[in-house]
């Protein structure tokens, strides 16, 4: 999905189906970005507004909102939700590492319905390790065993919304990191976890290796059940389809990594336009389709990957011929 703040609009594109639909216009304001994406809705955030989350749905344009919670660590706190707001059992995480001893990581959680809808749960755990808390993107919620992980470079941190617990899983031979921010995000695919490390040119795959004593993050050189990646900073979803193993970014700084533009470029547009990238050829891909999408005049990204639900397809929407969809700078 992209997202237009600047115009109250947003589409779709199907990276399988090489298809992107006309633009639909919405009444959000400006000032929102996505926050994480999952089971067909977002959680968003209001920066013009104090601490304001909501959900939305662009499928259906449900909109629900959250209550305001007082903090300045906002903008430092990394989210995850576990299904729709609509069904029973969601529960919205949020985590940060700031805190005033440096050891503490503080966790804020919210359900739905009922009497603790009105406010937040917020507690503070023990982290021996709090530098790293930047180690990944985005928090994985495991739809398998209900848990929320995050990938915290030397070990894996795991929340349990239930127990209201939060351990630390110590990982043997932990990934090397060579810059000081690292690119990485954590997805899960039939209950088996996955790191994608784009921290250098060649972006690279591990899987969590259980097996042992300890866990231990395996590098994988291809994907099996023919999966691709699709990751951004919203959510990271791993599938197997028609198109295999194809890491499928959507981040501004990925695709600064693109060669020099072309005199079929337009380097103005080109950095919000989806990066493939193949486990095969250890190689960019050839993009001949040039999906272009909004016009981006701030350095932000307003796209991520969203799963629709199983009766919506992206032909539901009115669909841009084929050749307004390519290289198109603006909506039409």
């Amino acid at each position: 999905m992209y997202l237009d703040p600047c115009r109250n609009s947003y589409g779709f594109f199907d990276p399988i189906e090489k298809k992107k639909t006309k633009a639909m216009m919405v009444d959000l304001p400006e000032s929102c970005y996505i926050l994480y994406s999952n089971d067909g809705w977002l959680l968003m955030e209001d920066r013009a507004s104090h601490a304001r989350l909501f959900f939305f749905n662009p499928f259906t344009r449900e909109r629900v909102d959250l209550p305001v919670f007082d903090t300045v660590l906002l903008m430092q706190m990394r989210f995850a939700f576990s299904c729709a707001p609509t069904k029973k059992g969601c529960v919205v995480f949020g985590i940060t590492g700031a805190s005033v001893s440096g050891r503490e990581v503080e966790i804020i959680t919210w359900r739905p319905g009922g009497a603790s809808s009105t406010t937040w749960v917020k507690e503070h755990f023990p982290n021996p390790f709090p530098c790293d808390l930047v180690d990944t993107i985005n928090v994985l919620y495991n739809t398998r065993d209900g848990l929320f992980y995050m990938s915290l470079g030397i070990a894996l941190g795991v929340f349990h919304p239930s127990a209201r617990t939060w351990n630390l899983v110590p990982v043997l031979q932990p990934i090397p990191c060579f810059q000081r921010h690292p690119m990485r995000w954590i997805t899960e695919y039939k209950g088996e976890i996955f790191l994608v490390d784009a921290s250098s040119v060649k972006p690279v795959v591990y899987r969590l290796n259980n097996s042992f004593k300890r866990s231990v993050w395996e590098k994988k050189e291809t994907l099996e059940d023919g999966c691709s990646i699709f990751v951004s900073d919203g959510s990271c979803v791993m599938t197997c389809g028609l198109i295999s193993n194809i890491l499928y970014f959507w981040n501004n700084d990925i695709n600064d990594r693109r060669p020099s533009p072309t005199k079929y470029q337009d380097f103005t547009f080109k950095k919000n336009r989806p990066y493939k990238y193949s486990l095969y050829s250890s190689s960019l891909c050839d993009d001949p389709e040039g999906f272009y999408f909004e016009y981006r005049p701030t350095n932000r990204n307003n796209g991520v990957w969203i799963q629709p639900p199983h009766n919506i397809s992206i032909f539901d929407f009115p669909i841009l011929p084929a050749e307004d969809a390519i290289n198109t700078r603006l909506f039409i």
